[in-house]
């Protein structure tokens, strides 16, 4: 604080002058607060006014009055004394009421520290996150092309084969689910762009737009089935379905989504032109209030045109957790039987619970399936996430009976090379390996399935007809 005496009479007389007093307005009571004496001055210097700084005095080696700093946040009120002798003085009233600025620095410590101390937590974990990612799976590169995602390594520098001797399967299983699973993630992250640059002009063009029930799930042209056109029509020859490798042959599989109702007769000409003899079937009609498939065989024993190719229901097999029927299919003079294995406890982006469940039910589709070269169609909704789940471990539990390693992730991998998001998340990802825990560990029953049968008795020699047309 300054303060100023201004200029009164008093230039003939040697005078003392004293700040005397400081009254401090929080506590009421008077705080002498600075004096100047033992000084014998005119002391406005041929001035009108002299200046005094209050509150900077330190008291060490001062005599007499000494008030020393003014504390912060505190009011004061200031009056002057002016001495013409020892014992001769006037006061000033008190002034007005000022107020010391707050002290903030305990503030400003306290919103700094946990700042600063976060923001060098979150550095440290990403470099962590980082050096992890360059891991014994990992090839070193000197220049990394990465494709919208920074974190993200390019394909080219993953290593692909990564086999897991039988015996070694449990700890490795243990090693990937430490930390909250934290190298699963690291693992199925290094998935995230595999195939990601191949084209999809036919899904893209405009008449085959609608056919697709996913707009940003397209097949990949290298890889996509191709219907037979019909008069030159555009896009005549178009379905959303992939071809997929498994354990028996490159293009044991076609993968697609789960039919519209515009599409479902596109679906059985698939069916049909592709000679499949059996269906899977991953998905519900109608999941948590929303079509996932349409309804695309008959709803009773009476014969179903879709297109010129009519099916009829020959018999349907309920067990708990899945329904397999079997199908009539004609074309004019032809006929062929299907089989149609339907899952119908897998929740949309989720996994079967328990995994002994999926084990199971593949164990039981290979035990039924005829071993030819047709390919075998599977689909959920979108065709990716579950149908790939399925797939994988269909190929993983044939793997494992004739070899004494397993290479989850190249399996994957392959697949997604062929259509994009095979095995959607990583919960999927996950539950391969524990299906495949369950497998080796002989841990594979789950409740009783007891079936429950409806034929249609209106229809005769089924099994016999059915032999014959395995023989075409």
């Amino acid at each position: 604080m300054r303060a100023h005496l201004l200029h009164s009479n008093i230039h003939e007389k040697k005078t003392f002058l004293s700040l005397k007093y400081v009254k401090k307005i929080s506590s009421y009571v008077d705080y002498l607060f600075f004096v100047i004496l033992g000084y014998e001055l005119y002391p406005f210097n041929g001035t009108s006014s002299a200046e005094f700084i209050i509150g900077t005095e330190d008291c060490s080696n001062l005599e007499g009055y000494c008030n020393g700093p003014l504390k912060p946040g505190s009011s004061y009120k200031v009056k002057i004394r002016a001495y013409t002798a020892p014992e001769k003085f006037t006061d000033t009233v008190y002034s007005y009421t000022f107020q010391t600025d707050t002290d903030n620095t305990a503030l400003l410590a306290g919103i700094t520290v946990p700042l600063v101390l976060i923001f060098l937590l979150i550095i440290i974990v990403i470099a962590v996150k980082r050096r992890r990612r360059h891991g014994p799976f990992t090839k070193k590169a000197t220049d990394c092309h990465i494709k919208d995602d920074s974190m993200s390594i390019p394909e080219s520098e993953i290593i692909t084969s990564r086999p897991v001797k039988l015996h070694n399967f449990a700890d490795h299983y243990r090693f990937l689910s430490a930390d909250s699973d934290f190298r699963f993630s690291e693992e199925f992250e290094l998935l995230k762009h595999v195939g990601r640059d191949k084209p999809c002009n036919a899904a893209d063009l405009p008449v085959n737009r609608p056919k697709n029930r996913f707009t940003n799930i397209l097949p990949y042209d290298h890889s996509r089935v191709k219907l037979m056109p019909s008069d030159d029509e555009e896009g005549s020859d178009y379905i959303n379905a992939n071809y997929i490798p498994g354990y028996n042959s490159p293009r044991e599989f076609i993968v697609t989504q789960g039919p519209l109702h515009s599409t479902r007769d596109d679906f059985w000409r698939m069916i049909w032109e592709q000679n499949c003899r059996s269906i899977i079937m991953l998905t519900r009609c109608v999941e948590k209030g929303r079509e996932k498939c349409d309804h695309y065989w008959p709803y009773d024993t009476q014969p179903c045109y879709y297109g010129d190719i009519q099916v009829t229901i020959l018999n349907e097999s309920q067990f708990p957790k899945w329904t397999i029927s079997e199908f009539k299919v004609c074309k004019l003079d032809q006929t062929r039987i299907i089989r149609h294995f339907h899952f119908t406890t897998w929740p949309d982006f989720g996994v079967p619970d328990p995994p002994q469940t999926l084990v199971k039910f593949v164990r039981t589709f290979r035990d039924r399936v005829i071993p030819d070269n047709k390919p075998i169609v599977v689909h959920c909704s979108a065709g990716v996430g579950r149908s790939g789940t399925f797939i994988a471990l269909d190929h993983i539990l044939q793997k494992v009976q004739k070899h004494d390693y397993v290479d989850i992730f190249s399996i994957v991998y392959e697949m997604r090379k062929e259509r994009v998001w095979m095995v959607q998340n990583e919960q999927q990802y996950i539950c391969i390996h524990q299906c495949l825990m369950c497998a080796l560990e002989g841990v594979e029953d789950v409740d009783s399935m007891r079936q429950e049968v409806h034929e249609n008795q209106g229809y005769e020699g089924i099994q016999n007809l059915e032999m014959n047309m395995m023989k075409e």
